[in-house]
């Protein structure tokens, strides 16, 4: 009988990936008097190696200065095993959800898409606006779809911050980055953009390009562009920003993409739920549904042979972004997306106690105690009995 390997108070439960330095578990504590109960738990292979040391304990001390609920939480470093805790999320990751669509298994709606997006926007704003230990802002550097995880509640986590990639998807690098320059909010803003495409159109960039290493580098991108355009032109502004070839060109601030963003998800409208497309991915590992019609199959094509159809960066329609100096709350946020849908997903209100009778949420609650006789009823028996009177009073004087 093997014995689960303990870090902390945490015991090792369940593999969840690898890189080639550290491994990602998921970790229990037992008892029950202190919270949490599962984490992910970071582990390097080698605690020797210097460098994956210095790599998670970056990575913890970045998420440590960050305290979003869009971000995982830290909850240690355990310099003895090389290892850190960090929130558990569940559900399932952008990635799955993006193979689940090629598959043919569920069709992401373009508001879904875009609130998925919306949410992903916050957490690198946040991150842009803290300072870490070294005095630079904080920018994640590597966004792939592995990194957005939606919770089995609906909720957007994005992993990653701080910690060293373990590979490179080509279709998500802004072209500055394959160049060999610094990461910056604006490449955040290329991953992303990349990502709204292909949740847009089903395909990733670069796809059936002759030369994807050339094509990334020289953000050769007009045939995937124009393609998610032409499927939501409301998205142009938006997208054309984030992937202008010049980093200066686009959006300069956070609060001017999430504008941009919203403004595209309130001309699309729609019912949006983040909540029923993981459930509809959840379930697509325990049975297998009839798929919905898939998309054709890409033609081949060369990803140079678009190399000057890029359109222009443009303007922003006089958007004046200048003057919107914070957004509302992510309630309120959620609010502007929501809005049009106007089925809850969830009839059973969350705070009903368990082994109770059905409540009834739409009458007012009655008086406790009960009387024998409600107000009402006694209005009634009493009206009654003053007609019954009056028709013997008329019947005495008429006879």
């Amino acid at each position: 009988m093997s014995i689960a390997r303990r870090i902390g108070p945490f015991a090792l439960a369940e593999l969840i990936s690898q890189g080639p330095d550290s491994a990602l578990y998921k970790a229990v504590r037992s008892g029950e008097r202190h919270n949490p109960k599962e984490v992910c738990m970071r582990v390097a292979k080698n605690p020797l190696d210097n460098v994956v040391s210095l790599a998670i304990q970056n990575e913890y001390s970045v998420l440590k200065a960050m305290d979003n609920q869009r971000i995982p939480s830290v909850f240690g470093y355990f310099p003895e095993d090389v290892a850190i805790a960090t929130s558990f999320i569940g559900g399932v990751n952008l990635s799955e959800i993006l193979q689940a669509q090629r598959e043919g298994l569920v069709r992401i709606a373009a508001g879904t898409a875009i609130d998925i997006a919306v949410e992903v926007a916050h957490a690198l704003r946040h991150a842009s606006n803290v300072i870490d230990s070294t005095g630079n802002r904080i920018v994640h550097g590597h966004l792939t779809p592995s990194d957005i995880h939606l919770r089995p509640d609906g909720n957007v986590v994005v992993t990653g911050f701080g910690a060293n990639p373990s590979s490179s998807v080509l279709a998500y690098v802004a072209p500055e980055i394959m160049r060999g320059e610094m990461s910056s909010p604006q490449s955040d803003q290329w991953s992303l953009a990349s990502m709204l495409i292909e949740l847009i159109s089903g395909e990733a960039l670069y796809t059936d390009a002759g030369d994807i290493q050339g094509a990334a580098r020289t953000g050769d991108i007009g045939h995937w562009l124009r393609m998610a355009i032409q499927a939501q032109p409301e998205l142009e502004v938006a997208l054309t920003t984030m992937l202008a070839l010049d980093p200066e060109k686009r959006f300069a601030r956070g609060h001017q993409l999430l504008k941009a963003l919203l403004a595209a998800g309130r001309l699309i409208g729609g019912t949006v739920s983040r909540r029923s497309l993981v459930n509809q991915i959840l379930s697509t590992k325990t049975k297998s549904p009839q798929p919905v019609e898939k998309r054709s199959p890409p033609s081949q094509r060369s990803a140079l042979s678009v190399a000057n159809t890029m359109p222009n960066e443009p303007e922003l329609m006089n958007m004046d972004f200048g003057s919107f100096s914070e957004l509302e709350p992510v309630a309120r946020v959620d609010d502007v997306l929501h809005e049009l849908s106007s089925i809850p997903e969830s009839p059973t209100p969350p705070n009903v106690p368990r082994n109770s009778e059905p409540i009834d949420f739409f009458s007012p609650p009655a008086p406790d105690p009960v009387p024998s006789l409600l107000p009402s009823e006694f209005a009634g028996m009493a009206l009654g009995g003053l007609m019954v009177l009056l028709g013997l009073t008329y019947v005495f004087w008429v006879l």
